[in-house]
């Protein structure tokens, strides 16, 4: 594992934002390739500027199945023109709690029908303060604030656990097309 203390410019929009990454960590850990960095975004004052831990882990050659789950509020069908929710029949807390989208809506379906669920609901504070994407052989989660190296070490750990379960579910998961 390494670490890279210099400011990277990820992104500057045509809105003047700049995305910048501070304190990279990446390594590898058996088959899953990670990284964990600060993001920094700064718009024309330095008022405006923040910073937050993010995440990502890849495992290559794993085929996860797709989705992202928010937090769910009311007026959300309202505000997407439709439910666009996948609410879970036998987690009432965790499809009460999340907002889940993917855009293979019965396979998402069959993944949170046992353990995830419970996975989400046993770290709800780390997944209620950021931002999950699962896509085929990767996840990325940002953090809504920066976390010291025992918060990084915490979220890594989280998002290990969470990325094996989701692997093996994945592959117990055969999608039947007519």
């Amino acid at each position: 594992m390494g670490l890279i203390d210099f400011p990277f410019v990820y992104k500057e929009s045509r809105w003047g934002v700049r995305l910048e990454i501070y304190n990279m960590i990446a390594g590898r850990n058996e088959a899953i390739e990670y990284s964990a960095f600060d993001l920094r975004s700064s718009g024309e004052s330095e008022s405006s500027a923040s910073t937050r831990s993010a995440f990502v882990l890849q495992m290559a050659g794993s085929d996860l199945i797709s989705f992202e789950p928010g937090l769910e509020y009311f007026g959300m069908a309202v505000l997407w023109g439709g439910d666009t929710d996948i609410d879970i029949e036998n987690e009432f807390v965790f499809s009460k709690t999340y907002h889940l989208s993917g855009p293979e809506r019965e396979r998402v379906s069959l993944l949170f029908d046992s353990e995830p669920g419970g996975f989400f609901k046993a770290h709800m504070l780390f997944f209620n303060a950021g931002s999950l994407t699962v896509n085929n052989d990767s996840l990325m989660y940002g953090a809504s604030q920066k976390h010291d190296a025992e918060g990084i070490r915490e979220g890594l750990s989280v998002l290990f656990k969470l990325m094996a379960l989701l692997s093996d579910k994945s592959k117990q998961i055969v999608t039947i097309t007519l």
